[in-house]
């Protein structure tokens, strides 16, 4: 449990902000952190850390360690309770999993009576969609647990509509930023490179696409398109990599694919950089806005991505990159096709993101629309 941020002036609004911060690293925790850092000087920020998942192969998955965490985590919240008197209760909830949803049920319940006001930002979207899926006796829990939050935030107005399922007394669409590492990385830049080098970056996991972009791989090489694709990113879960490994040896990719593992920092950066296309085929259940997609854009690459979520709100097809629906391995590979034989468009379609970029997710930007004085008062 962190130290209060901000100054100590008891005019301020106080809140309990209780999520996972890095490690392991993505894109809900990086932004977490990220308004922590941001020390707002309008609200005194109080801050319980999550740490359910030790790892990526952690996420998701039932473990003892994380039941007795749990009952931590809501003895540390009753102790800022009592200690700090935050009157607002900042929470991310889980995505449409099960297990994870569980996890909420017993921490909300037990923790939301004590807080005036509850503000669900939803990094994770789509809880609201299981709540017609339950029995009568596990959506009563559900109803104590998720509805009537004071503020819910919306990260696109293309996520599910969880502001309505869960009746949230206000809601507000406020997307993900990134930092901007242009000026630091620009220098490995390439973006007309020959062979062009195709990048993923993040969670390996097979809804994230990645058996999709295989697939697309194999026709991209056998309709003789020369490239070479980067994929950096933890395997989950760890049973999921010789799988991926195996197909890669059975299509005889071998020479055109590389597995970096997790990069972080600077090394990430420089991934993004080294890159002329990114890909994210992604049709993940609690996708809402990736981060890594608007790292992209940053840098000024060409996406290719799926009509998915959040998705199109960061990609306008024909713009940014190429969009295409779920599990379409052929138009994947279309578009990547496209972008990794004609440079001039990638270049211009890169421009194109990084001008979005610099005027919809900036860091500036995102801090003047998270304003925590609309979300307390």
């Amino acid at each position: 449990m962190s130290a209060p941020r901000g100054s100590a002036s008891s005019a301020k609004p106080t809140v309990l902000v209780v999520g996972q911060t890095p490690p392991p690293f993505h894109g809900q925790a990086m932004m977490l952190q990220r308004l922590l850092d941001s020390q707002p000087a309008s609200v005194q920020l109080h801050h319980v850390r999550l740490a359910y998942s030790r790892t990526l192969d952690d996420v998701g998955r039932f473990q003892l360690r994380k039941v007795l965490h749990l009952f931590k985590v809501i003895l540390q919240v009753i102790w800022v309770r009592v200690r700090q008197r935050p009157r607002v209760l900042y929470y991310p909830p889980a995505g449409p999993h099960r297990i994870p949803m569980w996890r909420d049920i017993v921490f909300l319940v037990a923790t939301r009576w004590m807080f005036a006001k509850t503000v669900f930002h939803m990094q994770a979207s789509g809880i609201s969609e299981v709540r017609r899926t339950l029995n009568p006796v596990t959506r009563w829990l559900f109803d104590r647990a998720y509805l009537y939050p004071d503020v819910l935030i919306r990260l696109s107005e293309l996520t599910p509509e969880d502001g309505v399922g869960l009746r949230a007394q206000h809601e507000f669409v406020v997307p993900n930023c990134v930092e901007d590492e242009w000026d630091r990385f620009v220098r490995f830049r390439d973006p007309l490179a020959d062979p062009a080098r195709l990048l993923y970056l993040g969670t390996v996991c097979e809804q994230k696409g990645v058996l999709d972009l295989l697939a697309a791989c194999r026709e991209l090489r056998d309709r003789g398109i020369a490239f070479h694709l980067d994929v950096v990113g933890g395997f989950q879960p760890a049973a999921f990599e010789p799988l991926v490994r195996a197909r890669v040896r059975e299509w005889q990719l071998g020479e055109h694919i590389r597995f970096h593992g997790e990069r972080t920092g600077d090394a990430k950066f420089e991934a993004f950089a080294r890159a002329q296309v990114f890909c994210l085929p992604s049709y993940y259940p609690s996708e809402a806005f990736p981060c890594v997609l608007v790292e992209a854009l940053s840098f000024g690459l060409p996406i290719v991505s799926t009509r998915w979520r959040g998705i199109p709100s960061l990609v306008e097809h024909g713009v940014e990159g190429f969009l295409v629906e779920i599990r379409d391995v052929t138009g994947l590979a279309r578009s990547l096709g496209d972008l990794l034989s004609d440079p001039p468009l990638r270049v211009r379609m890169g421009q194109n993101g990084r001008e979005k970029y610099l005027r919809e997710y900036t860091t500036d930007r995102y801090a003047a629309m998270m304003d925590p004085v609309s979300y307390t008062h």
